[in-house]
């Protein structure tokens, strides 16, 4: 009788430890892509060579797609802003700062 306690109970460690190493196998891959700085991803690439087929690589030709511009407002005209804090004027209520150029 007590050696089927036994054998009931090195099974369900058995069992548990199994999905304890998918577990954390599984958080492993996760932390590998979602986590680590890429200089940390080669050291573990460097380690375990099998780990690079996890990075994501742009294919060849690769471009990121950016919105068209909508705003009559060009680049150089915004780089050209000269920005100042905001101060209060004469003409404005105390609640409501503007800027004075």
């Amino acid at each position: 009788m007590q050696t089927r306690l036994v054998k009931r109970r090195i099974f369900w460690i058995f069992i548990g430890l199994i999905l304890l190493v998918f577990v954390l196998s599984i958080a492993g891959f996760f932390i590998f892509k979602n986590v680590l700085l890429p200089g940390q991803q080669q050291r573990v690439i460097n380690i375990l060579p099998i780990m690079e087929i996890f990075l994501w690589r742009p294919p060849e030709g690769y471009t990121l797609p950016t919105p068209l511009a909508t705003s009559a407002i060009s680049p150089e005209d915004l780089l050209e802003i000269t920005l100042e804090a905001p101060t209060l004027s004469a003409t404005s209520q105390p609640g409501q700062p503007t800027l004075v150029p």
